[in-house]
């Protein structure tokens, strides 16, 4: 989610990741490989052929998370993660969830928002 997904929802226009002009590249990629259970991290974002839709994910996330909590929440879980917090720990202290929990939560979101 982090930095790439919060640079992903600034640079839209916080206007909504189906917007995106990522959307139609992205969902031809969830037709080939079925549906993310969790987001990219790690050396996974720059594979080959992925970077852009694992942009559009990290953007969908921020979206979620917007949706579901408020863009202060949001903005609060970025700053906080920048200043050095593991993400975990972020989750949990700014959305009361486990980053577990909150995957769990986007993925099913995810999902419903592309049938």
């Amino acid at each position: 989610m982090g930095g790439r997904g919060f640079a992903e929802y600034l640079g839209h226009g916080r206007k909504p990741w189906l917007t995106s002009e990522r959307t139609a590249n992205s969902r031809a990629v969830i037709r080939q490989t079925g549906y993310p259970s969790s987001l990219p991290s790690g050396p996974a974002w720059d594979l080959k052929g992925r970077v852009e839709y694992h942009y559009w994910l990290g953007h969908s996330a921020i979206g979620f998370l917007v949706e579901r909590y408020g863009e202060q929440k949001m903005f609060q879980l970025v700053a906080e993660h920048y200043r050095g917090t593991a993400i975990d720990a972020v989750t949990q202290d700014v959305l009361g969830a486990s980053s577990e929990e909150f995957e769990q939560a986007w993925a099913a979101y995810l999902k419903a928002e592309l049938r």
